[in-house]
């Protein structure tokens, strides 16, 4: 589905819940959607601290829309990061 598609389409139906539509994000692509370097992304995978995977082909691997929301709401935080450990949010 993803194929056509400018990377502003894809990261406004990432934005908008998808559409139902699966889309396949490169590495690349996951790591811009959610603020993070590409290399950064790939260190957490290979710590095993990253989004699911799926295998595309034998050299090729990519991030599904759901597998990254998904991962994205294991590393919400109730406080700030900058706030103390025993502060609430308001």
């Amino acid at each position: 589905m993803s194929a056509g598609m400018s990377r502003a389409e894809r990261y406004a139906i990432a934005v908008s819940g998808g559409g139902g539509a699966l889309i396949v994000y490169t590495y690349a692509e996951a790591a811009a959607i959610v603020g993070l370097s590409k290399r950064t992304l790939e260190r957490l995978l290979a710590e095993g601290q990253g989004p699911e995977v799926i295998k595309l082909s034998r050299r090729r691997f990519g991030v599904t829309n759901p597998a990254l929301r998904a991962w994205i709401e294991t590393r919400k935080r109730i406080t700030p990061p900058d706030a103390p450990a025993n502060a609430e949010v308001a």
